[in-house]
């Protein structure tokens, strides 16, 4: 994976090039699951079957992120570095936050 959603990406267009290439993916990847939907509601004979509703759901989050790439592609013209950037780094900043938790004993 690389920097699409660092704001370092934008200089080689980078995050622009990860959206089209997702929604390419998304397109044929829906269009998969639409066909295998229309094929077991077939053999099923209902929608109540659960291969129904789970092809269903999938096909909701598909749609769902179709949205979310949409409304960051509308917003990509805001981005920006952050205002306040932490000085850890983020393993730092994980063994940080590890070490408040409480661990159980282990046996």
């Amino acid at each position: 994976m690389g920097p699409a959603l660092s704001t370092l990406a934008d200089a080689a267009g980078y995050f622009c090039r990860q959206l089209r290439q997702r929604r390419s993916f998304l397109q044929k990847y829906l269009a998969n699951q639409q066909a295998t939907l229309k094929d077991v509601l077939a053999e099923v004979g209902h929608p109540y079957h659960e291969a129904v509703r789970m092809l269903m759901l999938v096909i909701a989050q598909i749609e769902l992120e179709f949205k979310w790439l949409e409304q960051l592609d509308r917003e990509s013209i805001n981005r920006a570095p952050a205002k306040r950037p932490q000085s850890l780094s983020v393993e730092a900043r994980d063994a940080s936050r590890l070490s408040e938790v409480e661990q159980p004993d282990r046996i």
